[in-house]
């Protein structure tokens, strides 16, 4: 601490909308409280030197040479990813129950009665909506398709997606589209997040199929910028702040 305020470092990425709002987040917090001063931390500001000056951290940790880095310094860490628990290490996520529950709910309340459902395979989050929206809509006796990323596409949801995930396509694009092509008409799909939904937009255009008359998409986060870009546009839950 110096000067009596506390030197929190925040690394969070700002590329999506849960990221920017987020940062939005934690700044409102450390106003409110008025003892914090908060530092936005680059990839060039991780070395043991900068890091140990300071109280404490709120990261997004994707990886675990990232966490290790973090917990050498002795300080307080609070993980607002939470990829996997990490001991002595607080953390603040996303309830991805509610979230799909939520979704679940907004399309039965339509009278919906074929559903879908469309994320990354062993992705945390992903994996986390997608068991929770097939076991909502499972309780009132629906079923639900759910893709299934292939394993040439695997890809761990880490700073390497962050960075080289494309928004119009992905790296298995020529299968989502296979199985987009196959889903019966006015189907509910529900996506893992924009970025997922938008891909599935691009590619129900070249195959012919109408969203919303053939195929009603729902995403997460309410990124207004990349959902206005849709044509339609893009129907979102927004996560609280």
């Amino acid at each position: 601490m110096t000067d009596g305020l506390y030197q929190v470092g925040l690394l969070a990425e700002r590329t999506r909308a849960y990221g920017r709002q987020l940062c939005e987040g934690v700044a409102s917090y450390a106003a409110e409280r008025g003892d914090w001063t908060l530092t936005p931390l680059e990839m060039d500001d991780l070395v043991p030197a900068k890091l140990k000056r300071m109280d404490g951290f709120i990261v997004r940790p994707m990886d675990d040479a990232l966490a290790r880095l973090f917990i050498g310094t002795g300080k307080p860490i609070v993980d607002v990813f939470y990829r996997k628990p990490i001991p002595g290490v607080g953390v603040v996520d996303t309830n991805h129950v509610e979230v799909a529950h939520f979704a679940a709910e907004h399309f039965l309340a339509r009278h919906f009665t074929s559903f879908a459902y469309c994320g990354y395979d062993g992705v945390r989050f992903s994996d986390t909506r997608r068991e929770a929206f097939v076991q909502t809509l499972a309780r009132r006796a629906f079923d639900c398709t759910c893709y299934m990323t292939p394993a040439s596409a695997m890809r761990r949801f880490d700073d390497d997606i962050i960075r080289h995930e494309r928004i119009s396509a992905d790296a298995d694009n020529a299968a989502l589209k296979k199985w987009l092509s196959r889903l019966p008409p006015h189907t509910a799909l529900f996506c893992c997040h924009d970025r997922r939904a938008y891909q599935v937009l691009r590619l129900c255009r070249t195959l012919g199929i109408r969203v919303p008359q053939d195929l009603a998409i729902l995403g997460v986060d309410n990124d207004t910028l990349l959902c206005s870009f849709a044509s339609p546009m893009i129907s979102s839950i927004e996560i609280g702040r």
